[in-house]
Parts: C-alpha cells; structure tokens; sequence
C-alpha cells in the first residue's frame, strides 16, 4: 500500500487542480471586480470552518476507537475534506485519499468507512435541519408558482425522511443487519462477490461507535457543536463573497442560498458540482431580490474563498504525505507546516 500511496495522492490532487483551471476565466472576472477589505473576513471564517470540520472528524474516529493522535487525525479530516469539497464524487475521492493515510496506521479500510459514515450523518443533520428552513423562507419571500412551492415542499420531506432513514438503520442493529443481508444478496446476484464477512465487521465497528455515543454523550454534544460553528462561519463566508462585491444579504437570504445551492451541488453528483452550484445559488437569490449579476459573481467568489484557496493550501500537506512515504521508519504521520486553520 505504502509504494502506492504516492501516485494515489498525486493523482486526486493533480484531479483538484484540473476543476480548478475549468473554472477560471469565471474566477479571473470575479477577481477584478471584487473588493478586498472583506476578504481577510471571509479567509477568516473558512479556516475556522475546516478547523471546526476537522476537529468533529478526529472526535468522531477517536469515539470509534481509531488509534491516532487528535492532530493526526485532524489533518486527514482536512486533506479529505477539501478534496471532497473540490473533487464532488460521492465522497470517493476523499475517502480514499484517508484510507491511504489512516491505513499507514493499521487502520482498516472498514474501520474508515464506518468513521466516515457516523462523520457524515453527525455533519449532515446540521444541514438537513437548514433546508426546510431554507426552503419554508424562500416559499415565504419569492415570488414562486404554487406548483414550485409544493415541489419544494415535497423535496424538503423526502431529505427528512431519508434522514430518519439513516438514524434507523444508525441505531437499529435489526434494522441495519437486515438492510446488510438484502444488499449481500443483490451484490451476490449481480457481482459475484460475496461481501457478508466485510459488511459484518463494518456493522460491528458501526455498533461499537453507537455504543459509546450512548456512553459519551458529551461527545456527541461536542461534535454536533464543532458542526454548527462550522456551517455557521461557511455560511458567514457566502455572506461576505457578496459584501466583497456591494451586496449585503439579510440572513434568510444568507442561510436560503447557501442550504439549497450546497445540496444541488452535492446531488448534481457533477465533479466538483462546477456550474451547478453556482447556478442553483444564483437562481435562489434572484428570486430574493438581489441581482443576478451580483448573484452569479458572488456565488463564484464564495467557491474561491471556501472551495480553491483550501485545496491550494492542502497541497502542501500532499507534498508532505510524498517526502515522508519514502522514509523506512513507519511512526505517526507528521507533516510540517500544515495546520488546517492556516
């Protein structure tokens, strides 16, 4: 694994880079239309999000028993993170990108799963509880169709539903085992694989993470914290990308765009959900009230600020990742001069 873990990481980071370029003849417009005063701000707020994003990581693995260091753990929550955020793949590339860092550390590939599903319903109940909000006060303030409105209606059920789905099988072992047992049998029809043994044993990690939720509460009440600071200071950080350039949002408006246009993006399953985000969000605050111009520039700087300027900043943890793959002493994973509030 370790000879292959540098063309791994530099093959995800090179795929960032690409997205990156694909977008920039918008980048470069925003860029000379932008003011500068806000923009320390907004830095600001985007390295408290990832710290605070990472952080809820490293507390999450160690819950689950992961043997590393909090600050271990915490840069690969970074690393992953931003490469989910630039790299929109269902999460693919970023898992894999921490399973290649977690495993240097005996950390097995179920084990990571698990960590990353109990992770990423903790970070994502945070932003299941905005978007009916979301949607409640676009219906509320937008001059929208009847038809739109009870589309957006039906939209925030089914997210609710499909969160009650998830804490179901979350805390119900019955439930889980017998949604294990249906998927081992289409997998089996339609593979030839037979993934029981691997599946019982990430139940068995997922198990073990609930059970010291329910021994650790504070814990939990730690990491739902870390989570809403985090969506807090992003959604802080869309708002000042549109006073950069003479916009000041109400915080409806703020909270609206940012919960649907993030969602879009993510469902778009659209690499990087390039486009597709920013148009969900400028079409929102069109709607609103601020202009559409103002809209689609904001909305692009907002991916700069929150999305690139990151992923640049990462690139030197890769950088440290491939210097000490080569080195024969296995011991904790250190990179220099990388701290996710950097």
């Amino acid at each position: 694994m370790r000879r292959l873990l540098p063309g791994i990481i530099l093959i995800i980071a090179l795929l960032g880079l690409v997205f990156i370029l694909a977008d920039w003849q918008q980048v470069r417009s925003v860029l000379t239309q932008a003011s500068w005063k806000p923009v320390p701000f907004a830095l600001a707020t985007t390295a408290f999000s990832y710290l605070c994003i990472s952080l809820s990581f490293a507390r999450v693995s160690k819950l689950l028993g992961v043997q590393m260091t909090v600050r271990d753990l915490t840069l690969v929550g970074f690393v992953s993170t931003v490469l989910n955020h630039v790299v929109s793949s269902g999460g693919a590339a970023g898992y894999s990108v921490r399973f290649a860092l977690m495993n240097r550390h005996d950390v097995g590939m179920r084990d990571v799963l698990a960590v990353s599903f109990l992770h990423f319903y903790l970070t994502s109940l945070v932003m299941i509880g905005m978007l009916p909000i979301g949607l409640l006060y676009l219906v509320q303030h937008a001059a929208i169709s009847q038809g739109t409105a009870a589309l957006l209606a039906s939209l925030a059920g089914g997210v609710i539903l499909a969160t009650i789905l998830a804490t179901l099988l979350l805390f119900s072992i019955r439930l889980r085992q017998r949604a294990i047992k249906l998927l081992v049998r289409i997998m089996r029809r339609f593979t030839r694989h037979d993934p029981e043994a691997s599946l019982m044993r990430f139940d068995e990690t997922l198990a073990q993470g609930v059970h010291a939720m329910r021994k650790q509460p504070t814990s939990i009440v730690i990491i739902l914290a870390l989570v809403v600071i985090d969506w807090s200071a992003s959604v802080t950080t869309l708002w000042l990308a549109f006073r950069s350039l003479g916009v000041t949002l109400l915080p409806g408006q703020a909270v609206t765009g940012f919960v649907i246009g993030i969602v879009t993006g993510v469902a778009s399953m659209i690499p990087g959900g390039l486009g597709v985000q920013e148009g969900s969000m400028a079409g929102i605050f069109a709607l609103l009230g601020i202009s559409l111009d103002r809209a689609v520039l904001a909305s692009v700087f907002f991916r700069v600020l929150y999305f690139f300027v990151p992923y640049l900043i990462s690139l030197t943890l890769y950088r440290g990742l491939l210097r000490r793959n080569h080195e024969s002493a296995p011991g904790a994973l250190e990179i220099e001069h990388a701290h996710p509030d950097a």
